[in-house]
């Protein structure tokens, strides 16, 4: 595994997209890896001006510090594993594609957006904008599972299109805005505007919360794949759900009526 450690607090921010195993797979030396570009505020750097570099280079790569002003960690990963212990910034794993990335720490915003495949982990709470789209973009997170151990700020799953988002606390404002396709998962409260815009997909809530009008309830049921999803997800992450959650019985909410109206919100009942 290679070990990256932030030799001291950051005041001005690095952007450092090259940070990913794709990257650190290819570099023959420590040295190489020492001389991976950054951009530290307005100026050309590199990633050993910031970090102390050791251990042995593969597709394993731990990252240890107070991360909160780097930026675009993984960005645009396809393979191997980022670890990361401290808080991190802005874009952690935009456009992912492959790999995995554990956090044991808060993520800022615009976490996984974009992302296409992979696994991430965060044992702690993330920003606004998480697997969203980026203003202007048709779509947000198309593939991959994101596992959310803390609290998620507004716009959660913005756009998205694929994929699976499971937050253990509470959201933020408009989680599920304008979701195209795949399954978001609030175990906490969740704010208003749940689901505005929705055209297909799934928002899954544990605990009750306010609709817009423009989702109509279509009955109470016990759904299979509550089941499944708690086994898949209970496998991938050492994870356990409540048993009423995967067994118990859930009111249908269809909509969003002022869109296509194909969406569902699942309110678990008993």
């Amino acid at each position: 595994m290679l070990r990256l450690e932030l030799m001291e607090e950051l005041k001005i921010p690095v952007e450092a997209p090259k940070l990913k195993p794709d990257v650190i797979v290819n570099c023959s030396s420590i040295k190489d890896v020492e001389h991976i570009p950054v951009h530290h505020g307005n100026e050309d750097a590199y990633l050993g001006d910031f970090f102390k570099v050791s251990g042995e280079i593969d597709d394993s790569v731990l990252i240890e510090g107070d991360l909160r002003k780097v930026k675009r960690i993984g960005e645009g990963m396809s393979q191997g594993s980022i670890e990361i212990h401290g808080d991190v910034g802005m874009h952690l794993a935009k456009d992912m594609s492959g790999g995995k990335v554990f956090v044991d720490g808060n993520v800022s915003d615009w976490m996984a957006s974009g992302m296409s495949g992979g696994i991430i982990r965060v044992n702690g709470s993330v920003g606004n904008f998480a697997c969203a789209s980026y203003w202007g973009e048709k779509g947000g997170m198309s593939g991959g599972v994101v596992f959310i151990n803390g609290s998620a700020g507004a716009d959660l799953g913005r756009r998205m299109r694929r994929g699976i988002v499971f937050v253990s606390g509470s959201v933020g404002k408009f989680v599920g805005v304008d979701v195209i396709a795949g399954t978001i998962f609030v175990m906490g409260e969740a704010a208003e505007g749940i689901g505005a815009g929705m055209k297909r997909g799934s928002i899954v809530l544990y605990r009750q919360a306010g609709l817009l009008p423009s989702f109509l309830y279509s009955g109470e049921f016990k759904p299979y794949s509550m089941l499944l999803y708690s086994r898949y997800l209970g496998d991938l992450f050492q994870l356990e759900l409540p048993l009423e959650f995967e067994s118990g019985y859930f009111r249908r909410y269809m909509g969003d009526f002022l869109s296509l109206g194909k969406g569902e919100i699942l309110v678990w009942s008993h």
